[in-house]
C-alpha cells in the first residue's frame, strides 16, 4: 500500500459558494484555487509488484517522485503556515492597535455587515444605546445601515473604494456623529470593506457655537465700541470744528477791536484826542480798552488844566515882568532921589561949616534942609508902599510858582502813568503776535511822548525851582530895601524935628551945629546904604524880569505842546 498526501484545492465555483456560506469555516472569502487541506490518498502495489518488474521501477518512480513532492508540500505548508503565523502577527498588531486607538472604529465587509468594533466604539455605543434600533452587544453583525436614513445612497457610496475616504456629519438623535469612511484594502489591493471612525461632536459643536456665538457677541461688542469711538471722533471733530470756528470769530472780534482801537491811538498820536475807545468788556482786550479810554480821557482832562496853568503861567509871567520894571523903576528913582538927599545932606553939612558966618544963610540952610528932609519923607513914603505892592507881587509870583510845580507834579505822575501804560500796551502788543504789531508802533509813539512831556516838565519844574529861588531872594531883597526905607523916614522925621528945634532956639545953636553935623553924617551914611539897596533892588528886578521871560517862554512853549492836542 502507498499512502500519499496532496493538498484540497477549491477547483469548482460550487465549492467556493458552498464554504462561504457556511459559518463553520475558517473564513467566508473563499476563492477559486484555495487551499482547503490535506487529501490522504491510499494505493495498493501488491498487483504492480507481482506483475512485471518495470512496473516495480515505474513504481520506484513514482514513489520517489511522490516522495520529492510531499517533502515540497511539507515545505510549502510550513512556508504557508509561517506566513499565516506572520499575518496573525500583523492581524493581531493591527486589530490591538485598532482595539486600543482611542478613536472609536468600525469594521464593515462588502456587504456592508458590521464584522468589528473596537472598545472605544462600544463603549460609546452604550452612551447612545437609547437612540440605537439594536442593543450594543447586538452591533456585530448587524448592517451598518442603521446609522444612515438613507441606506441606499450611503451603501451606494461606500460600496465604491473610489469614492472613499468620505467624510460625513450625521444625525443620532439628540446628539451629532463626526464619520470618517476609508477604504480596507489587501495585499493585492482588493477592496475589503469600509472601515469607519466617528465619534460624538454634539459638546464640540455645542462649544464651537458657543465661541462662535462668544466671537460673535465680542464682535458685536467691538462693532459697538467702533461705532462709539467712531462717534466720539465726531463729536470731537464736531466740537474742535466749532471751536476752531469760535477761536476764528474771537480772532477777527479781536481784530476789530484792535483795529478801532489802534485807529483812536493813531488819532491820538496825530494829536486828536476827541475820539473815544470803543472796546470794553471783562476780557483783557476790554479792560485794555477800558484802560486806554481812561487813560484819554485823564489825558485830555490833564492836557486841559496843563493849558489853563500854562496861561495863567504865561499872565503872571507877564504880571512879573511888569513889576519887575515897575521895581526897577521905583529903585531907579531911589537911587536918584538917594543921590538928591545925599547932596542936601553934601549942603547941610557946608552950611553947618559955614553957620558961623550968619543965621540967614543957617536958616536958608534950615529951610532947605526942611524941604529936602519933606521930599525924602515922601520919596521914602512911596518907596515904602512901592516895596510893599513889590513884596505882594512877588508873594503871588513865588504861590503861582508853586502852583506851577504842582501842576508840574501832575503833569511829570501823568508821563509816569502813560509811559507805564505805553509798556503794558506793548508787552500786549507782542502777545497779540502779528495783529499787535501797529499797535506797538502807536505804543511806541505815546511812550516817545509821554518821555517828552517828562522831559518837558523837568525843564519846567527847573526853571519854576530857580523862579521860587530868585523870588525868594527879591522879597529878601525888597524887605530890606523897607527896612531902609523905614530908616530914612525916621531920619527924615529927625531931621524935621531938628529943624524946627534949630528955628525955635539959636542959643543952643552950637550944640544943634553939632547934632547937625552928627546927623548929617548919618544921613550920608543912610543915603549910602539907600543908594546900595536901590542898586540891589535894581539887579533884582533885572533878575525877576529875566526869570519872568524865561518863564514866559516856557509857559509858551508849554501853550505850543499843549496845542498839538485837539481835545
Amino acid at each position: 500500500m502507498v499512502r500519499v498526501a496532496v493538498a484540497d484545492k477549491m477547483v469548482a465555483q460550487a465549492c467556493v459558494n458552498c464554504h462561504n456560506s457556511r459559518h463553520d469555516t475558517p473564513k467566508n472569502d473563499w476563492k477559486l484555487n484555495d487551499v482547503r487541506g490535506v487529501l490522504e490518498v491510499i494505493s495498493p502495489i501488491d498487483a504492480q509488484l507481482a506483475s512485471n518488474g518495470s512496473m516495480l521501477n515505474k513504481v520506484i518512480g513514482i514513489s520517489v517522485f511522490v516522495v520529492v513532492l510531499v517533502v515540497l508540500m511539507v515545505v510549502g505548508i510550513q512556508l504557508f503556515l509561517k506566513s499565516m503565523r506572520k499575518s496573525e502577527l500583523e492581524t493581531a498588531k493591527i486589530v490591538s492597535m485598532m482595539e486600543n486607538t482611542p478613536t472609536a472604529t468600525v469594521f464593515a465587509g462588502v456587504d456592508g455587515n458590521i464584522e468589528f468594533s473596537n472598545p472605544e466604539s462600544m463603549k460609546i455605543f452604550r452612551t447612545i444605546q437609547d437612540t440605537l434600533p439594536v442593543r450594543p452587544d447586538e452591533v456585530i453583525g448587524k448592517s451598518i445601515d442603521l446609522f444612515h436614513k438613507n441606506p441606499q445612497h450611503q451603501r451606494k457610496i461606500i460600496s465604491d473604494p473610489r469614492n472613499l475616504p468620505m467624510e460625513s456629519t450625521i444625525q443620532l438623535g439628540s446628539d451629532t456623529v463626526s464619520l470618517v469612511v476609508s477604504a480596507v484594502m489587501d495585499q493585492n489591493n482588493n477592496y475589503l470593506g469600509p472601515m469607519l471612525s466617528w465619534e460624538i461632536i454634539t459638546e464640540k459643536l455645542k462649544a464651537e457655537e458657543d465661541k462662535e456665538r462668544a466671537a460673535k457677541e465680542q464682535e458685536a461688542l467691538r462693532m459697538e465700541q467702533a461705532e462709539k469711538e467712531r462717534k466720539a471722533v465726531e463729536e470731537k471733530a464736531a466740537r474742535e470744528k466749532e471751536q476752531a470756528e469760535k477761536e476764528q470769530r474771537q480772532a477777527k472780534e479781536l481784530q476789530e477791536k484792535v483795529n478801532s482801537m489802534l485807529s483812536v491811538v493813531n488819532s491820538a498820536a496825530e494829536g486828536d484826542l476827541t475820539q473815544d475807545i470803543p472796546v470794553s468788556g471783562s476780557d483783557a482786550i476790554g479792560k485794555m480798552g477800558e484802560s486806554l479810554a481812561k487813560f484819554f480821557k485823564n489825558l485830555r482832562n490833564d492836557i486841559g488844566d496843563i493849558s489853563q496853568t500854562a496861561e495863567s503861567v504865561s499872565a503872571a509871567a507877564e504880571e512879573l515882568t511888569a513889576t519887575s520894571t515897575t521895581m526897577s523903576a521905583n529903585a531907579e528913582e531911589t537911587s536918584a532921589q538917594a543921590g538928591v538927599v545925599a547932596t542936601a545932606s553934601a549942603e547941610v553939612g557946608t552950611n553947618v561949616q559955614t553957620v558961623a558966618t550968619g543965621s540967614e544963610e543957617m536958616g536958608a540952610s534950615i529951610r532947605e534942609i526942611s524941604e529936602n528932609s519933606s521930599k525924602a519923607a515922601k520919596i521914602s513914603t512911596e518907596a515904602v508902599e512901592v516895596a510893599k505892592r513889590t513884596n505882594e507881587t512877588i508873594s503871588t509870583l513865588g504861590e503861582s510858582s508853586q502852583e506851577i510845580g504842582e501842576v508840574v507834579k501832575v503833569i511829570t505822575s501823568i508821563a509816569e502813568q502813560t509811559n507805564l501804560l505805553a509798556l503794558n500796551a506793548t508787552i500786549e502788543a507782542a502777545r497779540a503776535g502779528e495783529a499787535g504789531k501797529g499797535f506797538a508802533v502807536v505804543a511806541n509813539e505815546v511812550k516817545e511822548l509821554a518821555n517828552q512831556t517828562a522831559k518837558a516838565t523837568e525843564e519846567i519844574s527847573s526853571k519854576v525851582q530857580a523862579i521860587q529861588s530868585d523870588t525868594g531872594n527879591a522879597v529878601d531883597a525888597i524887605e530890606a530895601i523897607s527896612e531902609i526905607i523905614n530908616q530914612i523916614n525916621d531920619i527924615s522925621s529927625s531931621i524935621a524935628s531938628a529943624v524946627e528945634e534949630q528955628s525955635a532956639t539959636t542959643s543952643e545953636m552950637t550944640r544943634n551945629v553939632s547934632d547937625a553935623a552928627k546927623g548929617v553924617s548919618e544921613i550920608a551914611e543912610n543915603i549910602s546904604g539907600v543908594s546900595s539897596a536901590a542898586e540891589e533892588t535894581t539887579q533884582g528886578s533885572s533878575q525877576t524880569r529875566d526869570a519872568a521871560n524865561e518863564l514866559s517862554k516856557l509857559s509858551t512853549d508849554l501853550q505850543g505842546l499843549v496845542k498839538r492836542f485837539k481835545i
